[in-house]
């Protein structure tokens, strides 16, 4: 049993075409207006269907999407890029600020040993000044005795 709208077609001369799927499209024409490829009555395709029966407007609008999606995933590689750089640049900075910091350390042990060195001379030459006094003072009450 033939669709209305099949018959129609017929009688008109302007079937669908045809494919390895059946009917490829209708297009309905009423007398007095143009055609119109969006017209959805019933039994007639009114757009081409790709891969599991998606029309073309909903594949342009999974393109659509597709192609959001993939700048969103761009921008958030961007992000992600640009926080990675960052955390790089500021461990080379930390890096560099440690060794800074060691180098002034070993700067600092080396002048805490040359000042712990002057230290020692520095009593050492204070002992033998006070065992010349007490030699000194020694030899002072010797003579002392002795006169």
């Amino acid at each position: 049993m033939q669709l209305k709208s099949e018959i129609r077609h017929q009688e008109r001369g302007d079937e669908g075409q045809r494919c390895d799927g059946g009917l490829r499209s209708f297009t309905k024409t009423r007398i007095g207006k143009k055609k119109s490829s969006s017209s959805s009555s019933i039994g007639v395709m009114t757009s081409l269907t790709g891969k599991g029966g998606i029309t073309i407007s909903d594949g342009g609008k999974k393109m659509y999407k597709r192609s959001i999606q993939k700048a969103k995933e761009n921008t958030r590689l961007t992000r992600r890029k640009a926080v990675m750089r960052n955390k790089i640049e500021q461990k080379k900075l930390m890096r560099e600020s440690l060794k800074a910091s060691k180098r002034d350390a070993a700067e600092g042990k080396s002048r805490y040993r040359l000042l712990k060195m002057m230290r020692n001379e520095l009593r050492d030459e204070v002992n033998r000044v006070i065992n010349d006094f007490v030699r000194l003072r020694a030899l002072e009450t010797l003579v002392m005795q002795e006169m």
